[in-house]
């Protein structure tokens, strides 16, 4: 069987009507013997991770989960994360995912803020939950299998106008803030990423971020929406120069997303900083990023397509990527553009007044289209659209 094509990709968010869940099933019947994730010593093939997502689902569908209903995901990086996460969006809800290193407050905040009713945390974890918060907790093992007894099958919910997930970022206040995201705006990204990026089904993709950060959507569902594996870096190897530099390379990786200043500081301690640069497509992000740092890259990697990235979590991951060149080193500006607007997103500099400004002139940057999150989470509300 093949992967999905390029003209299936561009097709994901047509009509707003798909969810994330429904792409990768498909994706599982047509390529079910491929890896889908690996984990250290855990490799899971699209077959196995639909079926162990769907046992999650089940549990889940019995406690009363269902579309735009709030799920924690309490695991480290880990094949048992991306279990419990499709499991929770087959189960048409959203995942929260909540990070084991963060405070007994924060992490309070976050149940009692979104009302969860469960939690799926990864097993030997689920005691380090503040307790009193009231969620059932289903334990799932490292590599994704349920502990509880089985249930019936899943059932498969939810549209794209459905909420995917929710990232909690510092917000302007520094109190967390919950940013909801819908499934067609997570489509129509993918779209956009895969359009841009010029990326080719069944490549490998490292994901070096933990689920609570929205750049790890970037290699998360390219991977698994068009017949790719996604290979998942521990924190421990994504902090060690000489470590992660020989996993890409005994992984043969493709693509890699990561933010300027940790990818700098990696190549800075490296004893063969070029084993750090992916095959194919580099995409940087998360902050700005400075024209000798992405010099010294291209002469790492030469053959390496380099991208800047640029977008607010409240924009779905990003909404500008900017293709670097060769005469980028020479600029005097530096600081690379963002680039332009992925399909789907818009742009627009405005002044004090809301008013277009003539070009040249500074302003504002607006943004909008099919790539806006629904809007920040609020206190005690329930999820609904």
């Amino acid at each position: 069987m093949n992967s999905l094509s390029p003209s299936d990709i561009a097709a994901l968010a047509a009509g707003g009507e798909e969810t994330l869940h429904a792409c990768f099933r498909a994706q599982a019947v047509r390529t079910p013997d491929r890896p889908a994730i690996v984990f250290e010593e855990h490799t899971l093939t699209y077959a196995a991770l639909d079926a162990r997502a769907d046992a999650v689902a089940a549990h889940l569908i019995a406690a009363g989960v269902g579309p735009d209903v709030p799920v924690g995901l309490f695991a480290e990086r880990s094949a048992a994360a991306i279990v419990g996460l499709l499991g929770i969006l087959k189960a048409g809800g959203a995942y929260v995912p909540l990070d084991p290193t963060y405070p007994d407050d924060r992490l309070r905040f976050m149940l009692e803020d979104t009302a969860a009713p469960a939690v799926v945390a990864q097993s030997g974890l689920a005691r380090h939950l503040p307790p009193g918060t009231g969620q059932q907790v289903l334990e799932i093992a490292p590599d994704g299998t349920v502990a509880a007894a089985p249930v019936s099958p899943a059932a498969r919910t939810g549209s794209g106008a459905h909420l995917a997930y929710a990232i909690y970022t510092s917000g302007s206040t520094g109190r967390p803030k919950g940013v909801l995201v819908e499934h067609r705006s997570v489509l129509q990204y993918v779209r956009g990423v895969w359009e841009r990026l010029g990326l080719e089904t069944g490549a490998r993709y490292a994901m070096v971020q933990p689920l609570t950060v929205d750049s790890c959507v970037t290699m998360l569902y390219p991977a698994l929406l068009s017949g790719g594996c996604l290979y998942i870096v521990s924190e421990a190897r994504a902090a060690d120069p000489q470590a992660l530099g020989a996993y890409l390379q005994e992984h043969e990786i493709d693509a890699l997303k990561i933010a300027p200043s940790h990818l700098e500081a990696l190549v800075q301690a490296a004893t063969q900083p070029e084993a750090l640069l992916p095959r194919r497509w580099l995409i940087v992000g998360g902050e700005a990023s400075q024209r000798d740092r992405v010099a010294r890259w291209q002469a790492l990697a030469p053959h390496c397509a380099l991208f800047n990235h640029y977008g607010p979590t409240e924009a779905t991951v990003g909404v500008t990527t900017y293709r670097v060149t060769r005469e980028d080193a020479g600029q005097a500006e530096a600081a690379l553009p963002i680039g332009q607007a992925l399909p789907g997103s818009y742009l627009y500099v405005l002044d004090a007044r809301g008013e277009k400004v003539a070009d040249g002139e500074a302003g504002e940057l607006y943004v909008g289209g099919a790539c806006l999150a629904r809007g920040p989470y609020r206190q005690r509300r329930a999820f609904v659209h």
